[in-house]
């Protein structure tokens, strides 16, 4: 043990103050200092000076490290948040919104959302729009039909019928057997009068017959029964008679005073009609059992009863010998009447019908020609002498 060199008060190793005279302790070391006991205080009271340094210099160290240790936690925390259940929620939901951003990213860029938005564009008939997405939808796959259908289809609704055609014929060179194709252009054609594209089309068709059958309505064949036709003049010299024909096996209907066949005033046609003198306009068309129509084809024809404004007589006037006979050429069709006196002949005159002798004397021969129709030409007049042996 150790003691207080003023009052000899045991102390420890660790006292600084006497506890009994309350003096400063003054170490006195001798050989007993080096004892077990109190070498393992000295150590023990050492350890605890260290410590004390250690916990003196702690403070420093900790705020370095503070930082470091704050940013581990909160990475730590994110972390450990994404594996609740409100994480993988979180997750799963802004997964599902960037899907969803992709998918409609590649949906506005792709050939059904252009057909898409061009059908209902044309179903609200603006045509324009509608047009521009079909036009860009032939621009994304121009393997596939809907698009060039969708112009044709703008097209005959624009009435621009030869431009709906050639897109139908698109539309049928990807898929000869599309329907909808085939029927647009079966409307562009019959819209057209192009009787021979459909006959054309039906021919060329080897499995769709029976469909292109059920739609296509050809307008009806007309044939004037008569060689009376003057080409010169385009007009027709005579009465005939006009057939009709369905090459479809189709009923007729007719108007033949030039008005439109309004479903009221159209005849159905059963027998060849009388084409007479004047300007005929005859418009018919074509309907099968569905109800569905063919175009309406319109034909005139001009009648024009000739007048016989010349005519041959042989001889002509002058002198001739007793005996003489005259002849007349009788146009087709009609009938001459004469005089011999000067005198204008009527229908109660006498008819020529065979040449005729002239009769003595200075005498003046009148003719008139009367058409089928009982028109009266102008006289004709001959001057002849008939001079005796």
């Amino acid at each position: 043990m150790m003691k207080c060199k003023n009052c000899g008060t045991e102390i420890t190793i660790t006292d600084l103050i006497c506890p009994a005279c309350k003096e400063p302790v003054v170490l006195e070391l001798g050989d007993e200092f080096l004892d077990d006991e109190i070498l393992s205080e000295v150590i023990a009271s050492d350890s605890g000076i260290n410590d004390a340094l250690e916990s003196e210099q702690a403070p420093d160290n900790k705020s370095q490290k503070e930082p470091s240790r704050k940013k581990k936690n909160k990475s730590r925390k994110f972390t450990d948040f994404f594996k609740t259940r409100s994480g993988i929620g979180l997750l799963c939901v802004l997964f599902i919104f960037i899907v969803v951003i992709i998918v409609a990213f590649i949906y506005i860029n792709s050939y059904a959302y252009c057909i898409k938005q061009a059908d209902n564009a044309y179903a609200e008939q603006n045509y324009q729009k509608a047009l521009n997405y079909y036009i860009l939808g032939t621009e994304k796959d121009s393997g596939r039909t809907e698009a060039y259908i969708g112009i044709g289809n703008v097209m005959l609704s624009e009435e621009n019928y030869d431009k709906a055609s050639q897109y139908f014929i698109n539309a049928l060179n990807i898929d000869p057997s599309n329907e909808e194709a085939l029927a647009g252009i079966i409307d562009a054609y019959m819209a057209l009068g192009d009787d021979q594209a459909l006959t054309d089309l039906y021919e060329a068709s080897a499995d769709m017959k029976d469909f292109i059958a059920s739609r296509m309505v050809r307008g009806p064949v007309f044939t004037a029964n008569t060689e009376e036709y003057n080409s010169e003049s385009e007009t027709y010299e005579d009465d005939f008679y006009l057939a009709l024909t369905s090459l479809d096996g189709c009923n007729i209907y007719y108007t033949a005073d030039g008005e439109d066949p309004d479903g009221t005033n159209e005849i159905l046609y059963t027998e060849p009609v009388l084409i007479s003198e004047g300007n005929n306009i005859i418009k018919a068309y074509c309907i099968n059992t569905d109800g569905i129509r063919s175009n309406v084809i319109t034909e005139k024809y001009n009648v024009v009863y000739p007048m016989t404004t010349s005519l041959f007589v042989n001889p002509e006037s002058g002198e001739y010998k007793e005996g003489t006979t005259v002849y007349i050429d009788v146009p087709k069709g009609c009938t001459v009447y004469y005089t011999w006196d000067d005198s204008t002949p009527t229908t109660s005159s006498a008819q020529y019908k065979t040449p005729l002798e002239l009769p003595d004397g200075n005498n003046i021969l009148s003719v008139i020609v009367v058409n089928a129709h009982g028109m009266i030409s102008d006289v004709f007049k001959y001057n002849y002498i008939c001079l005796s042996e």
